[in-house]
């Protein structure tokens, strides 16, 4: 069962790639295309109002941003 489902899973991610590289190898996205258009996330480098639209629930509507870079605890940095 596990094997039939790597199996599958390889096989959508080879025809999706099918779709987003050409012959010569550069990235190509089709947005004529509804299965490219559906998985886009970001274009022009704003995240897509659509995305996530798809899957109710299961994305967040905002985007987190942390006011600091991330720094360990101090029990941890201690430790050092």
């Amino acid at each position: 069962m596990a094997a039939d489902s790597s199996s599958l899973y390889a096989c959508n991610v080879l025809d999706f790639l099918k779709l987003v590289l050409t012959k010569e190898g550069t990235f190509n996205v089709p947005l004529d295309d509804d299965v490219v258009v559906a998985c886009l996330m970001t274009q022009d480098g704003q995240v897509k109002e659509s995305f996530g639209r798809q899957l109710p629930g299961c994305l967040p509507r905002t985007v987190i941003q942390s006011p600091r870079p991330f720094a360990p605890p101090e029990s941890i940095r201690d430790r050092r």
